[in-house]
């Protein structure tokens, strides 16, 4: 009697530049493996100027497969060669799912996954680039992308009813497959031990405000905030402080 095969997860992200994809995806592998699941993380190489969440990569246990050319951009060049590298990486491995993340790697992946016959194929939305981060020409084409795309996936994650109802405004899904799962990375404070934070990392920012976190209060001191991140216009500092 055969036993039954382990689940096998194939997770696509076009890259690991500093960011919440980068952080979602390393931990999302990691946190499966504990429990059992093969799983695997391919992703691009992030432009020189960007940086890399590599060392959460190591922190974690999560080593990727680097498939260089999956990258941001869109390329009629590149992009059909990276397409037939995960079909075939996929014909190997012959995962039960595909679970792509970021535009660029939720269409070669997606694609890819279909050809290769992958039973379930899901992808995640982290944000969208309807608006603000390509040209217009670029614009259009992943409109025209994410229309037909919905058709071979199995479900679409959004990581909020906000972002849901974006999106069917903008007539790229049904709501049958669309599927909100909030954002489930840890706080500093508790998640990212593993990772050498200090579980007292906000104290610096308090002091750089000339408030003195171990002076005794006698009432609760106003909020602190700071913000330290990549912002392109969607995700720019109005939105921040909306």
């Amino acid at each position: 009697m055969t036993s039954e095969p382990a689940l096998r997860v194939e997770r696509v992200n076009a890259r690991l530049n500093i960011g919440g994809p980068a952080i979602y995806t390393i931990l999302l592998t990691s946190r499966l493996r504990e429990r059992g699941i093969d799983t695997e993380l391919i992703t691009g190489v992030e432009a020189p100027h960007e940086g890399n969440m590599l060392a959460l990569a190591e922190a974690n246990g999560v080593k990727p497969h680097i498939i260089p050319a999956l990258g941001r951009e869109l390329s009629p060049v590149r992009d059909p060669a990276v397409v037939f590298k995960l079909y075939r990486r996929f014909r190997q491995t012959r995962p039960h799912i595909v679970d792509t993340h970021t535009a660029k790697a939720g269409a070669v992946g997606r694609t890819a996954a279909w050809l290769a016959r992958v039973p379930i194929r899901i992808h995640t939305f982290h944000g969208h680039v309807f608006h603000g981060y390509f040209s217009p020409a670029k614009t259009r084409l992943f409109v025209r992308l994410e229309t037909d795309l919905p058709r071979i996936s199995k479900r679409i994650v959004l990581l909020g009813q906000r972002q849901r109802d974006a999106i069917i405004g903008l007539g790229l899904g049904h709501p049958e497959p669309l599927e909100v799962i909030p954002l489930g990375t840890p706080h500093p404070r508790r998640g990212y031990a593993r990772a050498g934070r200090s579980p007292r990392a906000a104290r610096p920012s308090r002091r750089a405000l000339r408030a003195d976190p171990d002076r005794p209060r006698r009432r609760r001191p106003p909020p602190a905030a700071g913000r330290s991140r990549r912002a392109p216009p969607p995700r720019g500092l109005k939105c921040f402080s909306a």
